[in-house]
């Protein structure tokens, strides 16, 4: 049991606090990125992916798709170190990602990417696994009676669906918009509504990936969640 407390602080500190490194210039970047969400969500998740895809966006349109691939890989290195603390849930949810964005980098170095239409879905997919696997960590939070850290949780797993949504298909952001309103519903109580109706919490993440799973993903099918 120890061992396991353990490995889930190892996993809630990578998954809330791995991007909290940043310059100014990075705190500027992420000012220009705010979404309602922002006004609960811990300010440490709005460095890493989300800018590093932002800004390989910008490069692959201005030409640079050298630069793309190397913004993509630093996305990448900051997913397989949430992947890395991962539990067995946790795991196939991203590596999956991490695959599909390596082998993205490498066919923008060999020039073989001709629309960013590839681009924008892969890191939509991104993005929707990291919330899928927060949405994993604070249902295992939730049951640990870890309360306190399943409430922050539910922010960043709020964080990252918003992001998705940004460059999301018209058709998904509807979608999104309902996940995202359950989470912030759950991110505004208390520790003690937490306690009190763990099951109903429970109840109510499994609805929200549901409603993920159900997002039309026409590249690579929905993210197992």
């Amino acid at each position: 049991m120890k061992k396991k407390l353990i490995k889930l602080s190892a996993i809630f500190l990578t998954i809330v606090g791995v991007s909290a490194c940043g310059s100014e210039n990075d705190k500027k970047k992420s000012e220009m990125e705010k979404t309602p969400m922002d006004e609960i969500v811990l300010t440490e998740t709005k460095s890493q992916p989300d800018e590093n895809f932002y800004e390989a966006i910008v490069a692959y349109n201005k030409g640079d798709k050298i630069q793309c691939a190397v913004l993509i890989d630093k996305g990448i290195q900051f997913i397989a170190k949430v992947q890395d603390d991962a539990d067995d849930k946790g795991k196939p949810v991203l590596e999956k990602q991490i695959i599909k964005l390596s082998q993205l980098s490498v066919r923008l170095k060999e020039n073989k990417i001709k629309s960013e239409d590839e681009i924008i879905m892969a890191f939509e997919n991104a993005e929707k696994a990291l919330a899928g696997h927060a949405i994993i960590v604070t249902e295992t939070l939730v049951e640990m009676d870890s309360t306190e850290q399943a409430i922050k949780t539910t922010h960043t797993a709020g964080h990252y669906l918003e992001q998705a949504q940004k460059i999301a298909k018209k058709e998904n952001k509807i979608l999104y918009q309902e996940s995202i309103d359950d989470l912030k519903k759950l991110g505004l109580k208390t520790k003690e509504d937490f306690g009190k109706g763990k099951k109903d919490v429970i109840k109510d993440l499994h609805k929200i990936k549901d409603k993920l799973l159900a997002i039309d993903d026409k590249m690579e099918g929905p993210v197992p969640l």
